[in-house]
């Protein structure tokens, strides 16, 4: 019975995307930031901050004369770093 049910899953997914665009692609940005008094006077006392930033996006599109569908999912992380 499973068998039969991803065969037409199948069979199904192929017949919609013979007459449709389906799109699929991803991105990956890490970002290195180093804090030390940007646009201010830094205070003496005070440690720099540097850390990484790292931004998932994962996108998926579906168009076809009828419906036209976009799904994107995000994901934010921040690296953090040792200070010395």
């Amino acid at each position: 019975m499973k068998r039969i049910r991803i065969c037409s899953f199948l069979v199904l997914f192929t017949v919609l995307a013979a007459h449709a665009q389906v799109k699929v692609d991803a991105e990956l940005r890490p970002r290195f930031e180093f804090r030390h008094g940007f646009q201010s006077l830094f205070p003496d006392n005070a440690d720099p901050s540097a850390f990484v930033s790292q931004r998932t996006r994962l996108n998926a599109g579906y168009k076809n004369e009828y419906l036209n569908f976009y799904l994107s999912v995000q994901d934010i992380r921040v690296w953090e770093m040792s200070h010395n």
